[in-house]
């Protein structure tokens, strides 16, 4: 939901008007994100540009395939994915691009208060097969070190004072702006592939972060590697910077994503300059069960406004 709000974010901040939609109308810009992999039929819709974000992981062939390879542009978070993509699916080298999905920097930022938590966890429990080398150990280590917890699952897992219970998407930060340092765990197709939300979401919060070894676990600022050993992690929470170094640091290393995958979009216009002139809107497609979700969310939040 979150690289939904910021990719809403990111074309607005671009001129268009940027609007959810689990259904496709026909617009200048169209934005998938999250649309598995089933065949898309376009033949009725007019779309003079698309941009597929593939972040999560998962793969997207048939999808790919039925895409308009002239006019569609790919945004990929691993060197990997992307050579896979251009090998098995004969897409174009020069549409396809290793980039971040942009963060909405100013809408995830809180003042870092007061630390109320030492470490804490912000997820639902994952149903990963006991053979992942981390799963146990994470879990363990959540109950060792008394890790304040939020999401589903885990009532049966923690203690009862520990576990606080699911949280909304737009309350996450405040509880990172007050808590010294959080726990992730990836999903085993994660690892090579992508990155985690908290990645981000944490260190912008001042609130550093302790995660498995990922591909991009050494190049995000305010990541420690653990092996989630709670001997490794008390080791290195002694070598924590301050909350405020921590929060800058994340500040300027996500702005500076945000303007790399800018100037790609920007650069891709020329396709769209080409195409003929729709109505000046961008559609962030989203799978149905995530739309609906969002729908959710702006009727709480009052933030943006369904078209």
């Amino acid at each position: 939901m979150d690289v939904a709000f910021n990719l809403k974010e990111f074309y607005k901040s671009l001129g268009f008007n940027a609007v959810f939609s689990d259904k496709l109308y026909n617009a200048d810009l169209l934005v998938i994100t999250r649309g598995g992999d089933s065949a898309m039929d376009l033949s009725t819709y007019s779309f003079g540009l698309i941009h597929f974000y593939d972040y999560g992981g998962w793969k997207h062939g048939r999808l790919i395939k039925s895409l308009p390879y002239s006019n569609t542009i790919i945004f990929s978070t691993a060197p990997a994915a992307r050579k896979s993509i251009i090998e098995e699916l004969g897409f174009p080298e020069n549409q396809i691009h290793v980039a971040f999905p942009p963060v909405a920097v100013k809408l995830w930022t809180k003042k870092i208060k007061t630390s109320k938590f030492r470490y804490i966890h912000i997820g639902n429990y994952k149903p990963i097969d006991n053979v992942d080398a981390f799963k146990e150990k994470f879990n363990k280590c959540v109950t060792e070190l008394g890790v304040d917890v939020w999401g589903m699952g885990w009532n049966n897992v923690v203690k009862e004072e520990k576990y606080h219970g699911k949280l909304g998407l737009f309350k996450v930060s405040s509880v990172y702006a007050q808590s010294e340092c959080a726990l992730g765990l990836m999903y085993p197709f994660q690892r090579a592939l992508t990155f985690s939300g908290r990645f981000w979401h944490a260190p912008l919060n001042g609130c550093a972060i302790f995660s498995e070894p990922g591909l991009h676990t050494r190049s995000i600022p305010g990541i420690l590697e653990t092996d989630y050993s709670a001997g490794d992690i008390l080791d290195k929470f002694k070598t924590l910077k301050n909350r405020q170094q921590i929060q800058e640091n994340a500040i300027s290393y996500w702005q500076e994503k945000w303007n790399e995958v800018k100037k790609l979009a920007v650069d891709s216009f020329s396709i769209l300059e080409q195409a003929p002139k729709v109505n000046s809107s961008a559609i962030v497609y989203t799978k149905l069960k995530a739309h609906n979700t969002l729908k959710k969310y702006y009727q709480i939040m009052e933030i943006f406004k369904l078209s």
